[in-house]
């Protein structure tokens, strides 16, 4: 298993179509909710199921630590913070450094990693319930 830094030939190796359609779609989603007079609930699966979601606590999470609170960031959703970090970092090593952040492995070890993070996200989901 290694980690290896690949550098790119464009900033947005999928096309600037994905990024575009996904700032647009989150945009009216929040328009949505802040311009209407009767409110839609954020999350969508609490308001189905009545039980928290697996990124529930994300929010309060990033709040905390931008304030500095870094174990209480990490107390409200330990799993979904350090993934979500992991992502606005490849992000902007994509964007703006044309450089993307590779794990080879082996077909053992990609399966291996799998069946940590299942494990991982149903202990993390466990303990947000």
């Amino acid at each position: 298993m290694r980690l290896r830094v690949e550098k790119l030939d464009t900033r947005f190796p999928y096309g600037i179509i994905p990024i575009v359609l996904f700032f647009f779609l989150l945009v009216v989603y929040f328009s949505i909710y802040l311009f209407l007079p009767y409110k839609i609930p954020l999350c969508w699966f609490k308001s189905i199921t009545h039980i928290n979601c697996p990124t529930c606590g994300l929010y309060r999470a990033f709040t905390a630590l931008l304030q500095g609170h870094i174990i209480t960031a990490i107390s409200y959703n330990p799993l979904m913070l350090f993934l979500t970090i992991f992502l606005i970092i490849q992000l902007i090593c994509t964007t703006f450094f044309k450089i993307k952040i590779i794990l080879i492995t082996t077909k053992k070890q990609q399966q291996r990693i799998l069946l940590l993070f299942i494990i991982a996200f149903i202990a993390n989901w466990l303990y947000i319930i």
